[in-house]
């Protein structure tokens, strides 16, 4: 391990008074046990899937408590930003496309008519 994973370990840790131990290293991407994540080995979670249950319970975590994930994640972070988050907590693979906020979240969104449609009946 790294001078950096360590730093970032003891940052993930909350001391009683709600400070962090550390800050967050600069520039930090832990490494992968498999020695980092190799170009095309990539996952978007899926509805169904248990990673992305745990994207939308920390979706939902980042609103409710904000100063938990200060620098971190906030309100705007999209579905790849937080499973990339929980990929370095174990939790998930890497996301495809990081950062592009492709895939759905928690927000479903249905488009209603604005127009009332009359229904025919058969002559």
């Amino acid at each position: 391990s790294t001078f950096k994973d360590f730093q970032n370990f003891f940052h993930h840790q909350i001391e009683n008074d709600g400070s962090r131990r550390c800050p967050r290293p600069c520039d930090y991407r832990p490494q992968l046990q498999d020695g980092g994540a190799r170009k095309g080995h990539c996952h978007t979670a899926k509805p169904g899937e248990e990673c992305y249950n745990h994207v939308i319970y920390t979706q939902r975590q980042v609103a409710k408590y904000k100063d938990l994930y200060s620098g971190i994640l906030n309100a705007n972070s999209s579905f790849e930003d937080v499973q990339h988050f929980l990929s370095h907590e174990n939790q998930c693979p890497e996301p495809c496309d990081l950062g592009s906020n492709k895939s759905k979240s928690s927000t479903m969104t249905t488009t209603i008519p604005t127009t009332p449609t009359t229904p025919t009946t058969p002559t």
